[in-house]
This record gives C-alpha cells, sequence and structure tokens, in this order.
C-alpha cells in the first residue's frame, strides 16, 4: 500500500529509461499508485465521484424546493379566502338589517333558512350531504342567479368571479384557456400579496425547516365579552394554534451496487430518472394528498372553536342586553310612577314571559314551527287587551287576525286531533 517509487519504471507514457547509465540500469517509476492504482485513474474517479455526487445532489435539493413551493402554496389555499364581503349584491347587516339588491330577497331568506322544509326533507334522506342538497334543492335559483352573473357564498348574494379571477385562482375546470392563461392558473395563492383585491388571510401561518412542521394560528372569540365599543357589546379574543406534520419527499439514492466513484453507465443514469419519476408521483399522490387532509382538519378545527365561542358570546350579548333593556325600563318606571310604576312594570314582564312559555307549549304540542310561538303570544296578549289588533297584524303569516278567537279555536281544535291521534282515539270517545 501507499506511495511507491522505485529508480526503475515506465514514465507516464509507459516509457522506461536509466539514470546516467548506471551499470546497474536502475530505472526510475514516473508515476504514482495508490493501493496498487495509478493515480491518474484515482483523480480521474474521484472527479468522476464528484461529479455524480453533485448531481445527485442538486436532484434532491430542486425536489425539496419544489416540495417547499407546493407546500406553500397549498397552506396559502386554505389559509386564505376569498373576499366575497367585498362582492355584495344582497346580505343582511350586523343589524339584521336587508342591504343591496331586493330582487334577490326570496332567494336569500330561503337559502339561509336552515329549517326550510325542502332542506330539512333532503338531508332526512340516507347519505345526504348539505352540499349536494343545497345544489338539488336551489338549483333553480342557482341557475336563475348565475345567469346574471351572482352566486350565494356565506350567506349572502355576491358577485361571482370572472374568467381571469377564477384563473389566477385555480378554479380552471370547464374553461378553456390560452398558454399565456394556463401560465397564469393559481398564482394567486403563490404570492397571495399579488392578489390582495381578491384575497384576505384567514389564518397565519409558519413553518419550521428543521422539523418540516406547519404552525397555523388565528385569534378569535373567546365567547365571552370583552368590553363595549361605540356602546356596543364586543366580545373578547384568544388564540388558537394547530400543529401539522408536512410531508417530505424521499431522497434519491445512488443506483443499486454502486457507489459514487463507479462510473456510472446509461442504465444506472436510467435508474436515477426512474427513482426521481418513482418519489415525486409518490410526494403528489400520498404526501401532499395527506398534508390536504391534514392542515384542512386543522384548520376546520379552528373554526368550530370559533362558531361555538361566537355562539356563546352572542348569548351573552344578547343576556347583557336584555338586563341592559330591563334596567332602564325600571327606571323609566320609577321616573313616571314610583314604586307602583315598578310594579306595574314587572307584572307587565312576568305576563309577557308566562305567554310566550304558554304560547311555546301550545305551538310545540300541535306540531306548529318556532316563528309561530311569537305570534300566539301576542294573540294571547291581545286578548287580554295588552296589544293594538295591527300590531299583531305586522307578525302574521298564514293565521287570521280578521278573528283571532277562530284562530285559537282552530288551534285547540288541531291539538285535539294531535292529541287523538297520540292516545288511538281515546279523547274521542270521551
Amino acid at each position: 500500500g501507499g506511495f511507491v517509487s522505485s529508480l526503475t519504471g515506465n514514465t507516464s507514457g509507459g516509457q522506461s529509461y536509466s539514470i546516467f547509465n548506471a551499470a546497474s540500469q536502475k530505472k526510475v517509476e514516473t508515476s504514482l499508485k495508490v493501493d496498487g492504482k495509478d493515480i491518474s485513474t484515482i483523480f480521474s474517479n474521484t472527479a468522476n465521484g464528484v461529479y455524480q455526487y453533485s448531481q445527485l445532489l442538486s436532484t434532491n435539493e430542486n425536489n425539496e424546493r419544489m416540495a417547499d413551493k407546493e407546500q406553500e402554496k397549498l397552506l396559502n389555499q386554505i389559509t386564505y379566502g376569498i373576499k366575497w364581503e367585498d362582492r355584495v349584491v344582497l346580505k343582511y347587516n350586523d343589524n339584521g338589517v336587508l342591504e343591496g339588491n331586493k330582487e334577490f330577497q326570496h332567494i336569500l331568506n330561503q337559502m339561509n333558512d336552515s329549517k326550510w322544509k325542502p332542506m330539512v326533507d333532503c338531508m332526512a334522506k340516507a347519505g345526504a350531504t348539505q352540499d349536494a342538497c343545497f345544489k338539488s334543492v336551489f338549483k333553480d335559483s342557482i341557475a336563475y342567479m348565475q345567469g346574471q352573473g351572482f352566486e350565494y357564498q356565506n350567506g349572502m348574494i355576491v358577485r361571482s368571479l370572472n374568467k381571469m379571477e377564477k384563473i389566477l385562482l385555480g378554479q380552471t375546470t370547464g374553461l378553456t384557456m390560452t398558454a399565456e392563461e394556463k401560465a397564469l392558473t393559481g398564482t394567486c395563492y403563490v404570492d397571495p400579496t399579488q392578489c390582495k383585491s381578491l384575497l384576505r388571510q384567514d389564518y397565519t401561518y409558519t413553518v419550521n425547516k428543521e422539523t418540516n412542521v406547519a404552525t397555523l394560528t388565528k385569534s378569535i372569540s373567546n365567547g365571552q365579552i370583552g368590553g363595549r365599543r361605540e356602546g356596543k357589546y364586543i366580545s373578547g379574543t384568544q388564540t388558537e394554534t394547530r400543529y401539522v406534520s408536512l410531508a417530505e419527499v424521499k431522497p434519491i439514492m445512488a443506483p443499486k451496487g454502486k457507489d459514487l466513484f463507479d462510473s456510472w453507465g446509461e442504465e444506472e443514469w436510467d435508474n436515477i430518472g426512474s427513482q426521481q419519476n418513482a418519489v415525486l408521483k409518490n410526494f403528489y399522490d400520498v404526501g401532499l394528498a395527506g398534508d390536504v387532509k391534514r392542515i384542512s382538519a386543522a384548520a376546520n378545527d379552528i373554526s368550530v372553536v370559533k362558531e361555538r365561542n361566537e355562539k356563546k358570546f352572542q348569548e351573552a350579548k344578547i343576556a347583557a342586553e336584555s338586563a341592559d333593556s330591563f334596567i332602564k325600563d325600571m327606571i323609566m318606571a320609577y321616573i313616571s310612577g314610583g314604586v307602583a310604576g315598578i310594579k306595574s312594570s314587572i307584572k307587565g314582564k312576568i305576563e309577557d314571559q308566562i305567554n310566550s312559555s304558554l304560547a311555546g307549549a301550545f305551538i310545540r304540542a300541535t306540531g306548529g314551527s318556532e316563528d309561530q310561538i311569537a305570534f300566539v303570544s301576542d294573540i294571547m296578549s291581545f286578548m287580554r287587551g295588552k296589544m293594538q289588533e295591527k300590531q299583531v297584524k305586522a307578525r302574521a303569516n298564514t293565521m287570521s287576525m280578521s278573528n283571532p278567537l277562530r284562530s285559537i279555536e282552530n288551534m285547540v281544535s288541531k291539538t285535539y286531533n294531535k292529541l287523538n291521534q297520540w292516545s288511538g282515539g281515546i279523547t274521542g270517545a270521551i
């Protein structure tokens, strides 16, 4: 082993010669060897190995960059939402007042009504989904709005996206596109800052490159009253965080049975190409598909907490507003009538509560809908001389107001029939 040098040998060109024509005719070996291998061969193999290593390294680095970009695009798709609120045609504002084109009011009311009978009936079928039922039940309304360039989104009637907006957002199903348009597909999610007029950020996220873990964050309601702003109760806030492990693209290895310092032929390079295709296919079909599920699940989990806390806040807000209203009423009653005024006001509120409770029990027993409770409560108050007939009419729909007694008589008859059905005819025999 080691370098071998002798006074006799061949030149690098393979020719031998003697020094000073010495009698011994000992010759000098002008080539160097390592472990019996010519150094020039060693250098050649080393250079070849470095090249092959650099090619392998470059391919793996390119794959990792590609994976990072795809995952970043995916995260943007899930954490950014379309600014439908900037495209509103008709909606109910925070105070419950309808704003916009009243032409679509009937459609909007039906689409927003979770208890609308056709939707309830559809959802009762085995295997039914909210999306499928919505498209089926409102097929005609959806087609009518589409014909005018509108659609239903997030409880509002909004202006639909035009062709270029759809392309930028990657919504290209059914579109005929030029080569230039195809190159723009989905670019809003490559860099959302270039599409500020179309997108808003619903969640923030970071990615730890060392651990390949994404962190999703969103500030939401904590379900409690956080104070007042401009005379209105506002919600407190809390930060929700979820962690998602992202998929990694598998590395490409040296061909089986070969190392980096072996000379790779066409077969070995074909093997590298086959590995490249296989790892990318696996990343898209398995890795990225798994990322979609995990990131979506994390975002949906935060959304569920948000909705639950928002409901709690609304309940707390209504209770606080009711308490405020009660205090104001008591103050006004005291100012106008002293203690007697307070007693009278409290008596009236108790009677209203009794009317509402009785009306609720009555309606539910007869199979009526929840929106009829207030109507029956008003009739009971009306019969006791507490309301003007015109005030009751404002809340009436299908029930007769020209003869309130007849309306109650009909409902009593309905209750009787219902009880008779429940009892198997016993009440009818009494």
